[in-house]
């Protein structure tokens, strides 16, 4: 009896959608294409759903896929070394500034290169330069850091300094604070340097002095400073930082002693045409070669 009930209530409702029609066998008729339609639409609901599961599926195969490739392609990539070298060069014209793995701050001048391990292990931290430096070392007395240089090694445990070192005709150590050692190897011998206190080792002789200025330190802005100092001197200077050949043919003008700043990032070119403003001079550019007269 309810199933009828419900069967004569869809009846009805069909009916009620009819135009004009109470017709019994026209409202059957419309509930069996009712049925049918439904009955479509159930069967295609179906269909969806089991294409959706395959496509699941299909794609938890293809990520399966995607992994494993990716997992074996990260095995044939070489892995990098638990201990390795760092190289870094300043660039005529250059200064740069970074930080060593135990701490320890280094300003690099221009034309210069610093070697040093990822990572310092005891007995040393010892690091290779050619050129100028400035260090700020982080204290460890346990391990003492070294800068090697051509002819001299400067070790120390934590303290700031500046170290001058382009090739063999001239060594500088510039001492701000705490105290290092300066070492000859081939002469077998050293020489302790406290706080303001300099080293200058040239044409085979080596002197300790008292440190006159801090000029250097403005090299960490890219300035090159110098008080009373002989153009022959600053052009040798110039030489080192820009990797190139000065030639004075004017004898008055070697002793001529100027005093002012520079910046390196203007070149030497515009360093010596801001210098020709103070004592005029020709210049001639002859490839790697500066002509003065």
């Amino acid at each position: 009896m309810k199933r009828d009930y419900l069967t004569d209530e869809n009846i009805a409702a069909l009916s009620s959608l009819m135009e004009s029609s109470s017709d019994r066998d026209k409202a059957l008729l419309h509930l069996s294409q009712f049925k049918k339609a439904t009955e479509g639409k159930k069967h295609h609901g179906k269909i969806s759903f089991r294409w959706m599961a395959l496509a699941s599926i299909a794609a938890a195969a293809v990520l399966c896929v995607c992994l494993l490739l990716f997992t074996n392609s990260q095995d044939d990539i070489p892995q990098m070394p638990e201990a390795y070298t760092v190289e870094v060069t300043a660039q005529p014209g250059e200064n740069i500034s970074f930080k060593l793995s135990d701490g320890t701050i280094v300003w690099l001048n221009s034309n210069s290169t610093i070697k040093y391990p990822n990572n310092f292990t005891a007995p040393q931290r010892r690091v290779e330069l050619k050129g100028e430096a400035f260090f700020e070392v982080a204290p460890n007395k346990e391990i003492p850091f070294i800068v090697g240089t051509v002819n001299y090694d400067i070790k120390v445990t934590g303290t700031k300094f500046n170290v001058f070192a382009y090739n063999n005709d001239l060594f500088r150590t510039d001492l701000v604070d705490g105290s290092v050692t300066v070492y000859a190897p081939t002469a077998n011998k050293s020489y302790k340097l406290k706080k303001n206190q300099s080293i200058i080792a040239e044409s085979g002789s080596v002197v300790r002095t008292p440190l006159l200025n801090t000029d250097f330190l403005q090299l960490h802005n890219g300035i090159y400073s110098f008080d009373n100092v002989a153009f022959d001197e600053i052009t040798k200077r110039l030489e080192l930082y820009f990797g190139t050949t000065v030639t004075i043919e004017n004898e008055s003008l070697k002793h001529h002693k100027f005093s002012g700043k520079v910046r390196l990032e203007d070149g030497i070119e515009g360093i010596l045409k801001t210098l020709k403003k103070i004592y005029k001079f020709r210049l001639e550019f002859d490839n790697n070669n500066i002509i003065i007269s």
